[in-house]
């Protein structure tokens, strides 16, 4: 090989390849997934053709940060861990990520670095913050894969176990940008339907989640306003702003007020998905329900910033 010599002390084997790919001076290994990981935490990489380091590909965008985080990975060996608390913990992570008219003069697409990312939660990440959220999530490591949705078997497990066919791929995955693997990918297409909040509105498994939510935050203590900050506080990781509060408050009391007037459509939607809740009053559940699936809806929620 020209990129590191594929010397006779490596044995012609998967094993050999391992250690030769693995060897603390070869070029690419580290490079290549630190951009790879680089790209899932900034949205980009730094070689943006992640895929080709080769002469066809791109030029870093900052050589000097890459070649730093590649030599770090090494020497801690190989912790993803620390990388990428190393990533999200730098002041370039947590810049504020607005876009004002003068960086998008200067630098639309963000080379530079002088604003946060922005950018959807993948499919797997949106369906396990939901149910993270939601107190539903379980968090056993290892074991047998799961199919997408059965919670009776499933006890609802991380989307790293499900079970994938390439053949009978999960849809609604499919509708937030994962790949069928048909092929290799190592970049998600950046995709944007109606289809996307449609599932956010209506999967069982999303009404679900927002149903076991509803039901601890009406345990909690304190009156509706603090309940929905706590709420909104929970699914999003920030503090609502008074406009969205108030828009919130007038929402909580107009489904509040369908719920009561309508005991059937409540009684109904205690029946979404196999998780159980205690709450005997089925037009506070309802109504809280609606409440956390409003929120899990907001920009606020699915795009990180």
């Amino acid at each position: 090989s020209k990129i590191f010599p594929f010397g006779k002390e490596y044995s012609r084997d998967r094993l050999g390849f391992a250690k030769w790919l693995t060897h603390p001076e070869h070029p690419l290994t580290s490079r290549v997934t630190i951009n790879r990981y680089w790209q899932m935490v900034f949205g980009e990489g730094l070689v943006t053709t992640t895929n080709d380091f080769g002469s066809q590909g791109a030029f870093p965008s900052h050589p000097g940060l890459l070649d730093y985080l590649s030599r770090d990975f090494i020497n801690s060996g190989w912790d993803v861990r620390a990388l990428f608390k190393k990533m999200v913990m730098s002041a370039t992570f947590r810049q504020d990520s607005t876009m004002t008219q003068e960086l998008h003069a200067k630098d639309p697409d963000n080379k530079l670095l002088a604003r946060g990312p922005a950018y959807y939660m993948t499919a797997e990440m949106l369906r396990d913050n939901a149910l993270y959220t939601a107190g539903l999530l379980t968090d056993q490591l290892g074991g047998a894969s799961v199919k997408p949705y059965d919670p009776k078997k499933n006890k609802y497990r991380r989307s790293l176990y499900t079970q994938w066919r390439r053949s009978e791929p999960s849809p609604e995955m499919l509708i937030f940008g994962a790949p069928r693997r048909q092929i290799c990918s190592v970049k998600r297409e950046k995709t944007s339907t109606p289809l996307q909040p449609l599932v956010l509105m209506n999967s069982p498994q999303v009404i679900e989640s927002a149903r076991s939510l509803a039901s601890q935050i009406i345990a909690e203590s304190g009156d509706s306003t603090s309940k929905l900050k706590s709420m909104y506080k929970r699914l999003t990781g920030v503090d609502a702003s008074a406009d969205e509060l108030k828009i919130l408050t007038g929402l909580l009391a107009k489904q509040r007020d369908y719920f009561q007037k309508s005991p059937g459509v409540a009684k109904n939607l205690r029946k979404v998905g196999k998780s159980t809740v205690k709450d005997k009053d089925d037009s506070e559940l309802a109504t809280w329900t609606v409440m956390a699936n409003t929120i899990l809806n907001l920009d606020s929620y699915y795009m990180l910033r």
